[in-house]
């Protein structure tokens, strides 16, 4: 028995099909899983925040929406090479809520890495050291 394909992008190109043709809606879903996502995300990123006004949270949700359109499906394609037995379709609702959620934290996310990287680089130094001392390294 053949099972109907239920991944979220395939749902809302079938309910986008009720407003637009099937071709376009065929373009629209994935936005529009996009769109939510990043909304929800948004929105659990907004009761976060301090209190601001009206216009602040539609700029707000706006920047959060405009970043995920742009920055999901890199994302979920760079996911996808790392989890091959995920389907990018898949992947698009969950990343768009993470950049959403994520919102306007973005520095402090960089500052995070960078901190993580920095670790890791003195790790690496530090076990270059103690190869060097020990007599271990190339040439000794």
């Amino acid at each position: 028995m053949n099972q109907p394909n239920l991944d979220p992008v395939a749902v809302l190109i079938l309910f986008a099909t009720a407003v637009f043709s099937p071709a376009v809606a065929a373009v629209v879903g994935p936005y529009l899983v996009i769109l939510l996502g990043s909304t929800l995300g948004a929105y659990f990123r907004l009761g976060q925040r301090p209190s601001s006004t009206r216009a602040a949270g539609l700029r707000f949700f706006l920047a959060a929406n405009c970043a995920a359109i742009l920055f999901t499906v890199p994302l979920a394609v760079v996911a996808h090479k790392y989890l091959p037995g995920v389907e990018v379709n898949w992947l698009l609702g969950p990343m768009a809520f993470g950049i959403g959620l994520i919102g306007d934290r973005w520095p402090q996310i960089g500052q995070w890495i960078a901190r993580k990287v920095a670790m890791l680089v003195d790790v690496l130094i530090r076990a270059r050291a103690s190869e060097h001392k020990t007599g271990d390294g190339n040439g000794s």
